[in-house]
Formats: structure tokens, sequence, C-alpha cells
């Protein structure tokens, strides 16, 4: 919508040209109808329109004179006067300040109007394409002088450099690299080119946006009093057009373009604690704060990776105590560097442990865990629930189970995958009789050893039909099986459900 106001001291004319047409129809809303030019500067300060309609004579601020301050302000603002044939001298002056167009007040209907407004729609295309490439290679150009020390600003882009900007770092929201390298992510990278076209598109504010990093851009829009507001209403629009979530930071107001760069490399380094805040998040740059040097926290991890390195069992308080004071300085470097150590830890577990009770397998990966990796709570949390999961199923080998139920669990957990993998081979290996070893098996566990085996197998055939990323036949081969019909035999048996109902049925259930 084209910002419209119109200002006439009579108010007969006021409501005349206020109601001559549905301005909404047309693609116009009209911000403002003031009664003087007084208070239709007033007004142009509070809804900044792109179009002012003014009549030429009016008490205490003449059309004129509102069209200079108008000028001096925001000089791509188009103005129409509205004046008379008496007035023709004051509408020869409209010339020298590059007013648009006039329209003679008893001479305008509705068509004319319409005329004039289409002439002014294709005037703002034209001028808004032609600002927002000047504008996007100014601040592009700005940003390469600043940060990578190349002179590069052009003498073209000179005279737009005093136009002033609200000022916006927006953001998609993505897991950290340090979890990134290790599991798998499913954060798709959206589009430059859709991100940008969604800013110019839906907001007529917008004057620039450039890509400074993966998932990182800033925003130049047009200067208005609700900065907030319009940083809620970018993240909301790309959201919806995306399909992916966002947060902001408003970094200054009504700021040129170079004072925008200055701010931008003086709060580089605390934008990463937007990673502290909810996803989606809103908020001012004034929230950021200046941790000075935390440089000693990140050397203490050292300390954290020779604990993990000496400890028997895992430890959830471990994780607490740790994942607490990262969040509460907001060091992001830390944060990384003790999600990574944890990480590392839980990955020896990963397909190696098994719950000897249901046959369950610990697996570090889960398909739709990544949605939740976008902030340091949810992963904090998510960190926490693995070790929580890990310490349920772990056998404490010195208390639960005697030295060849435990040998045993081990070897099944490393080997349930292999194809050749089978009782009679386990107790070679662990220099045992097949009955011996069976007998001792399930008078610890309560199953028979075969039995374990399959358990696991299943387990682990289940996770990989819910994961949608193999084919049943590579599923088989997966769980340790080379026939694909005894596989499914088994399967059928173990679960009541073919293979291919329970992915079909897991499929309409999650939607994935």
């Amino acid at each position: 919508m084209i910002r419209v106001l119109l200002a006439d001291d009579n108010k007969s004319s006021l409501d005349y040209f206020a109601e001559m047409i549905d301005w909404e129809r047309y693609g116009f809303q009209l911000v403002s109808t003031a009664v003087d030019g007084e208070n239709a500067w007033m007004d142009f300060q509070k809804h900044h329109p792109q179009l002012v309609i003014t009549d030429i004579q009016m008490p205490v601020l003449s059309g004129i004179e509102l069209t200079e301050k108008i000028n001096a302000a925001a000089p791509d603002t188009v103005v129409i006067f509205l004046s008379s044939y008496s007035e023709f001298k004051y509408a020869q002056a409209a010339l020298k300040l590059k007013v648009f167009d006039y329209l003679l007040k008893h001479e305008t209907e509705p068509d004319t109007l319409l005329k004039k407004l289409f002439a002014v729609k294709e005037h703002l295309e034209k001028q808004g394409q032609q600002k927002k490439i000047l504008s996007e290679d100014e601040l592009l150009n700005l940003y390469q002088e600043y940060v990578h020390g190349q002179q590069t600003v052009k003498p073209k882009y000179y005279p737009v450099l005093k136009h002033r900007y609200d000022f916006y770092y927006i953001e998609q929201n993505h897991i950290l690299e340090a979890m990134a390298r290790h599991l798998p992510d499913s954060t798709p990278l959206i589009s430059e080119a859709l991100l940008k076209q969604t800013c110019y598109q839906d907001f007529p504010d917008v004057s620039a946006v450039i890509k400074t990093a993966p998932y990182q851009y800033l925003v130049l829009a047009r200067t208005r009093e609700e900065t907030l507001q319009m940083g809620y209403q970018l993240r909301d629009r790309l959201e919806d057009m995306l399909q992916a979530s966002f947060s902001a930071v408003i970094l200054g107001q009504s700021l040129s373009s170079g004072e925008c760069m200055q701010r931008y490399l003086s709060l580089s380094e605390q934008l990463s604690q937007l990673y502290f805040y909810p996803v989606s998040s809103v908020i001012d740059s004034g929230y950021l704060q200046n941790r000075g040097d935390d440089s000693a926290f990140l050397q203490d991890t050292g300390g954290l990776q020779k604990t993990l390195a000496q400890r028997e069992r895992p430890s959830v308080h471990l994780v607490d105590e740790w994942y607490s004071k990262a969040i509460q300085l907001k060091h992001y470097p830390s944060f990384c560097r003790i999600t990574e150590l944890f990480l590392t830890d839980l990955l020896q577990y990963h397909q190696r442990i098994i719950d000897v009770g249901s046959g369950q397998i610990f697996s570090v990966t889960d398909p739709s865990a990544p949605a939740f990796w976008c902030d340091a709570y949810s992963i904090y949390q998510w960190v926490k629930q693995q070790y929580a999961r890990l310490l349920r199923i772990l056998p404490d080998t010195k208390s639960r189970y005697s030295e060849i139920v435990s040998e045993t669990i081990d070897v099944i957990s490393r080997r349930y995958m292999d194809v050749n993998l089978n009782v009679d081979e386990l107790a070679s290996q662990l220099h045992v009789s097949v009955s011996g070893l069976n007998t001792i098996f399930k008078k610890e566990t309560g199953q028979t050893v075969w039995k374990m085996i399959v358990k696991t197998r299943m387990e682990h055939a289940r996770k990989l039909l819910e994961q949608n990323e193999y084919s049943i036949s590579e599923i088989c081969t997966m769980a340790g099986y080379n026939s694909l019909s005894y596989f499914s035999k088994v399967f059928r048996k173990t679960f009541d459900i073919s293979p291919q109902a329970y992915r079909r049925q897991n499929h309409e259930k999650t939607g994935h």
C-alpha cells in the first residue's frame, strides 16, 4: 500500500477528495486528512507518507512551505498540489519545488484522480527499484570497506549516503556449527534471492538487504517511529513466506548508512548473544551485553575435557554445571566448546549401548531433534536428556552383571548389525559352551542370548523405518539379515505388523 496524506483547510473539499474513490482498492492507504499545513507536517512526521496531496493556500503553513519542509526531510516523497485557476501563479511556483503534478479542485473527477494516482504508483515503483539497487550496492560497498578494508565506495553513491535509515539484523535460526559437524542437520538454508524478494515486495520501507554470512542479513529501512513493530513484521512475514524461523535485532534508528555499518561492527561480537534468547526473538540491541574479556572461561573448558576423559560414568550434574555458567554469561565461544565436548563424549556410546530389557540401542541421532537445536537453552536441555537416557540404559558392569554377561552385552552392542553374529560364535569367542552361556545370561537378564540379539536388531530396524531415509531392503542388511523375507517375518512376529505397514503407519502419524 502507498501511504497518502491529504491536506486542505476547506473541510468540504477535504471530505470530497477523501471519499472520491476507494483508495485501498487501488493500492493506496489514506493515513491522514489534515485541516491545515501545521497538522499536515505533524502527521507527515508521524506516518511518513509516500504521497502528499495538499492545498496550496492554507493557514499557519501553506502548501508551498509544507512542500519545502517535506523536500528537506524526505526528498523522495511525491507531492501533488490542489489548486484553482486563481492560484495558477502558485502552481508555477510548484514547478520550482519539483512538485509531481497538480489537480484543479473544481474539475477533478474520480477518473482524473485515478489517472494521477496510477502515474504516481508507476513513478514510485521505478524510484523504489532504483533506490533499492543504489541502497543495496551502497550498503554492500560500505560493508566491504569497513569489514574487509576494501575502498570501494563509488562517487555515484555519495548522494545516497545522506539518507537516514532504521537498521536491522536478521538471522535465520539454525543449529550450532559444532553440532552440525557431527550430527545430521535438517535446517534448510533459505535462498538469498527469496529472502530479498520477500523483504522488498512486502515492505515498501525496506531500502536494502545484504547477506553478511550464511543465515545472516542486514536490512536498511526507511526511518519510522515503530522500529520494534517493524522488526516483528519482518520476522513474521519471513516466517510465513519462507517456512523457516527467524530472529531479529534492532541495531539502530534514523542513522546514515555509514553510521549503520559502524553500529554493526561495534556490535558484531555481541550479536551471537541472540543464540541465548528464545527462537524467533525480536530484541533491541540495548539488551546485548558487552561481556568484556571472558577468555578465562573459555580456557577453563579444558578442565571439562579432562573431567570427561577421567570419570567412569556420565554425569547429568556436570551438564548442569557447565551449561548454566555459559548461559548466564551469554558467552557464545564457550557454549560452542562445551557443546562439542559433551557431544564427543556422547558419541562414544552411539549405537554401542543396549537397554537389556527392551533391546533399545542408545542413539545420539534423532531426525526430529534439529528443529529444536536453534537456541542455547534447547541444546542444553537436549544434551541433558541424552545423558539422562544414557544413564538409564548404561549397564553398571561392576554390580549388575557378571563379567561373562557384561562381555556378551558388549559384543552384541558392537556387532548386532553383523549378519554372521550368532550364539555359537559368541560362545566360542568368550570360551564357554552355548548352553552355559545361555544359562547364565538368562539367569541375570531374563532372556536368552539369541532373543537379545533379535530384540536389538528389531529395535534398530524400527528406528531406521521411522527415519524414512533407507529402503526396506537396505534396512534388512543394516539390521543384520541377508534375507528380506526372513527379516520381514521376524519383524512381523516381533511387532505384529509388517515393515512396510509400520513405515506407512508412522508416516501417517508423524507426517514424515
